[in-house]
């Protein structure tokens, strides 16, 4: 994200500094131009469409993968974590619960996304300037097919936390069992 936060301001502003030579050289026209204020809409809504897909692919290879292994297929692990015995206690790390000191899995996975749909924010919109509107994108979570996709994955991880807080509890069983032997 780090990368991505630093490249891409500095590659938007040059790409509107390539559309603002554009528009000098072919138009002498004023860039208060409804002409130029219509064209400048366009790219805008082209490079909205596109960060939505790109976010939708995202989510999209994301929710693929909770697929494949709720089918039974085998998927390369996104986030490892740990499970330790610390004396006669079972815990997972990061946890999986929400309300720990440590940042939980499912708040990891919330953060992941978040910060993708944030990334849209680093975008400048090139109308923007000249209308006195937004000067940035914005994808919001409350898009519908963002936020399914979204929902989707949350309740993946979820099922899984619960179902590795079973496997901690029979583990965490046995331990008690064998510290009483």
């Amino acid at each position: 994200m780090d990368t991505l936060s630093v490249s891409l301001p500095a590659t938007m502003d040059r790409i509107s500094k390539r559309i603002t030579h554009t528009f000098h050289c072919i138009h002498e026209a004023s860039q208060e131009s409804p002409a130029w204020l219509s064209y400048l809409r366009q790219v805008d809504d082209l490079v909205l469409s596109s960060l939505r897909i790109m976010t939708l692919k995202f989510i999209s290879s994301l929710s693929q993968r909770t697929s494949t292994y709720e089918q039974g297929g085998s998927i390369p692990a996104l986030l490892t974590v740990e499970l330790g015995l610390y004396g006669a206690d079972v815990q997972f790390f990061p946890p999986l619960a929400t309300h720990s000191a440590f940042t939980s899995v499912p708040e990891v996975i919330q953060q992941w996304m978040g910060n993708y749909l944030r990334l849209s924010g680093l975008v400048p919109r090139l109308s923007g300037r000249q209308s006195g509107g937004s000067t940035s994108f914005e994808l919001e979570y409350k898009e519908s097919d963002i936020k399914s996709a979204m929902n989707k994955i949350c309740a993946h991880v979820e099922t899984n936390s619960r179902q590795c807080q079973v496997t901690r509890e029979l583990i965490q069983n046995h331990c008690v069992f064998i510290s009483a032997s």
